[in-house]
């Protein structure tokens, strides 16, 4: 009898101190969790107060000029909203960060063409990125008519395929597909660059996560793919990527043509 009440007693003690482990473990792993997004956090500051300092020291610059050399106005006027536009992105970018931590990322619905949608993505996309690539469309033969948020989806869009870009550097074209699956729509973005390491992969979709390249330079604010899975999710969607480290990466997004649920 007494040694079955020692081994009872050792037992319940036993078990005592693992769970006490148990919750050790867990407030140590917490710990590092909030300790490291803290970290991402200040070097996010840092970064979009850089972000934000630059273009407005540069218009700041050339405004100087301006008053020294006024018959460069053409010229600098130019160079400024350059900038100028710039800064509206940036700003408009950390909006969209609070709208959507608070629920707040309002849409406005219209019926849109897919084609159309597609093709006005690639021109607010610019020189800067059809000037490098060349970006190859795989399109269904009938155009489809999407119910959408016309200029959030092509923020989406525009931020896929300048990633794309971004992150293939010495190749020479993206692909983007679209396909109808059911009564959704799935585009597709897809580049020939260094792919995601995997152990990138749950991560990308972070706050302030900025996938880094082989020259260990982590580039842009680590916003946009946050930001386009709150845009997607707001339109009853899911966003995923697909990646092999050297093959590059393949950005899907996915939709219903209609909006099928109300989603608060």
């Amino acid at each position: 009898p007494q040694e079955a009440v020692f081994k009872e007693e050792h037992e319940s003690l036993v078990a005592a101190i693992a769970t006490q482990a148990a919750i050790a473990l867990d407030n140590a792993k917490l710990y590092e969790e909030v300790k490291l997004l803290n970290a991402q956090k200040d070097e996010f500051i840092g970064f979009a107060s850089h972000e934000l300092k630059t273009p407005l020291t540069t218009a700041m610059g050339y405004v100087q000029l301006l008053q020294n050399e006024p018959e460069m106005s053409p010229e600098y006027i130019k160079k400024i909203s350059r900038q100028m536009t710039r800064l509206s992105a940036i700003i408009a970018d950390l909006l969209d960060i609070s709208r959507i931590q608070a629920g707040r990322l309002d849409l406005h619905f219209k019926h849109t063409s897919l084609q159309e949608l597609i093709r006005n993505s690639i021109e607010t996309l610019g020189q800067t990125g059809t000037a490098t690539h060349k970006i190859e469309c795989a399109l269904p033969a009938e155009d489809i008519a999407v119910l959408v948020d016309e200029q959030k989806m092509e923020q989406v869009l525009v931020n896929l395929l300048s990633n794309a870009i971004k992150y293939s550097p010495d190749r020479e074209k993206v692909l983007l597909s679209a396909i109808l699956v059911g009564d959704q729509v799935q585009v597709s973005v897809q580049d020939f660059g260094e792919g995601i390491p995997e152990d990138h992969m749950e991560k990308i979709f972070r706050r302030f996560y900025r996938v880094p390249t082989l020259s260990n330079n982590a580039e842009g604010l680590g916003l946009g793919l946050y930001i386009s899975q709150g845009i997607i999710e707001a339109h009853s969607g899911k966003i995923w990527a697909e990646s092999e480290s050297g093959k590059g990466a393949t950005f899907h997004i996915m939709f219903p043509v209609e909006r099928i649920k109300i989603y608060n």
